[in-house]
């Protein structure tokens, strides 16, 4: 399992597009299963008479329309999914993309943003983690999570993404201070 990743910065926006990838053959088996719950479903569904037992109704409309809805979506997700990332000194948006369906864009503003990494696990010598990103309270100066990736990243990746974002905030703190950096070669 290797995960993509694509981190690219415009100066203002840090924009981080991480993608799902899964063994082919684990999709054939997740869509094998899938589609054996779902005809599972439509025969245990048709077998029933309404007529005999008229409280089944709702159950038997609500139970499937659940477990398709999750059971699609997670296959979806595993199969397609994407999750889009966009930080900037104000705010952090994101949303998910699941192939042919895709999430509205959620943006949280941020009084002073804080970043860390959570780690999940190591395989093949590799670290594995999860991005946080905090919001601090202006009045508290608290940390609250605001978001973490649900992609797990190298411990590599997550630094690159903290070193994009860093550099907004250093752009925009010199922007805001007139300083002009300067080398003394």
């Amino acid at each position: 399992m290797k995960n993509e990743i694509n981190i690219n910065s415009d100066g203002i926006n840090v924009y981080v597009i991480m993608e799902i990838r899964i063994h082919n053959g684990l999709k054939v088996v997740l869509v094998g299963v899938t589609i054996t719950v779902i005809v599972l479903l439509v025969f245990l569904l048709s077998m029933l008479d309404v007529k005999e037992e008229p409280k089944l109704i709702f159950p038997m409309v609500t139970i499937p329309l659940l477990v398709f809805y999750f059971l699609v979506r997670y296959t979806l997700w595993n199969l397609f999914g994407k999750e889009n990332l966009i930080i900037n000194t104000k705010s952090i948006s994101s949303n998910f993309e699941y192939g042919w369906y895709k999430t509205n864009l959620k943006t949280i503003l941020i009084d002073r943003l804080g970043f860390g990494q959570e780690f999940v696990r190591e395989f093949e010598l590799v670290k594995y983690g999860n991005l946080n990103l905090y919001n601090y309270d202006k009045l508290t100066h608290l940390p609250e999570v605001i978001y973490s990736t649900s992609i797990e990243l190298t411990l590599d990746e997550i630094k690159e993404i903290e070193n994009k974002i860093s550099e907004i905030f250093i752009d925009e703190f010199r922007e805001v201070n007139k300083f002009t950096p300067f080398s003394e070669n």
